[in-house]
């Protein structure tokens, strides 16, 4: 029986998984899995409207800066005094002008979405190197830090909060692609996008949509992001990775290890495996 690549990395990650606990003293221990979880959850997060993309044959480059730049106006907005019950609908709607944005380019001039994305991945990271400016932004609540930074968990297990909240946008995701009608014409229009327009899918429709939720999901990991809470500059390690490309690669990685392949005669990026 032949293996399918897609379980063959599933295999790989659990052999990494067995190995570590193998070898390294504590590595299962609930703070250690509890960091490493959250280590990856903007990631993660990112990688699931990047998932939907993918299946439509499109792609963004910008998430990982729309992250930055959420994470930087989150900063920026506590310091200044706002409450972040204000701060989060505004970060939120940062992300859906950013995603329209990204949208309307591809579905309205028709321009490619790899193309699209390559420009406004430069133009939200420099926003948000303006919006941060060169000082740092600290003291932030401890009930923030719980949803950002630190490992708490969730009660009775080793969840940390924005681990728990991508398995549940992941439950979610994985119910609209495989259980609904959008699901379907998401593969479709992957698959081949005239005869999808011609079958009645409002393609336009459905791609701007997807952008909107990348660029909303995107700037909301970047307020629950380490990032937004680290007392650090645009110039250090840290905010240089959340507003550079390493992680819009990481996401696109993250999500063509499901069922989803690269072509490039693609209008856009990638188009649905069958």
């Amino acid at each position: 029986m032949k293996l399918r690549w897609d379980t063959a990395v599933g295999v790989l990650l659990v052999a990494v998984f067995l190995t570590g606990l193998g070898t390294t003293d504590g590595f299962a221990s609930r703070d250690n899995l509890a960091f490493a979880f959250n280590d990856i959850a903007e990631v993660a997060l990112m990688a699931l409207p990047m998932t939907l993309l993918v299946v439509a044959g499109q792609v963004d480059l910008s998430v990982a800066s729309m992250l930055g730049l959420g994470s930087a106006l989150t900063g920026q907005l506590w310091d200044a005094g706002w409450a972040f019950e204000t701060i989060v609908p505004i970060v939120l709607l940062v992300g859906v002008v950013g995603g329209l944005i990204n949208g309307w380019l591809v579905t309205r001039v028709g321009l490619p979405s790899l193309a699209v994305t390559i420009g406004t991945l430069a133009l939200y990271r420099g926003l948000a190197s303006v919006v941060l400016g060169t000082g740092a932004i600290t003291d932030f609540p401890e009930t923030y830090a719980k949803w950002a930074v630190d490992t708490t968990t969730v009660p009775g297990t080793f969840l940390t909060y924005p681990v728990a909240l991508f398995i549940v946008l992941a439950v979610i995701a994985a119910v609209v692609l495989h259980a609904t009608g959008l699901g379907r014409s998401l593969f479709a229009i992957g698959a081949q996008e005239d005869a999808a327009y011609f079958a009645g899918i409002r393609v336009k429709r459905v791609k701007l949509l997807l952008f909107v939720v990348s660029g909303l999901i995107s700037a909301f990991a970047g307020s629950c992001s380490p990032c937004g809470t680290a007392a650090r500059g645009p110039t250090t390690a840290r905010a240089s990775k959340c507003s550079s490309s390493p992680p819009s690669c990481w996401a696109v990685s993250t999500s063509t290890a499901g069922r989803a392949r690269c072509s490039a005669p693609s209008p856009g990026f990638c188009s649905s495996a069958s």
